[in-house]
């Protein structure tokens, strides 16, 4: 697994971005910076991406829409705001990853 890509899987511990999700805890920075990881990715016109990414990937549009329920009432309207306009940009980028079918 390439450097970025444990990255983006490091995230799912509890003291990554996405761990600290789960507990109701939204970090900018953190959310930026899993942002640029994931912008990190290329693939160049393949025709298969590889499965440790996709299962890196693919839980990560679930995991964020679900969030956002406890986020509206947890957050601050302005954090919240911040974490709605991160997450339409990861969830964007993860659609140019994977593509739709």
């Amino acid at each position: 697994m390439n450097s970025t890509l444990l990255k983006i899987s490091n995230a799912w511990e509890m003291d990554g971005f996405l761990g600290l999700l789960r507990d109701r805890v939204f970090n900018v920075q953190m959310g930026e910076d899993f942002l640029h990881n994931l912008q990190s990715i290329e693939f160049d016109s393949i025709d298969c991406i590889p499965k440790d990414t996709v299962k890196i990937l693919w839980y990560i549009p679930i995991f964020m829409e679900w969030r956002d329920i406890d986020l509206k009432y947890t957050l601050e309207e302005n954090e919240y705001k911040k974490y709605i306009n991160l997450k339409s940009k990861i969830l964007n980028h993860l659609e140019e990853i994977l593509g739709m079918p």
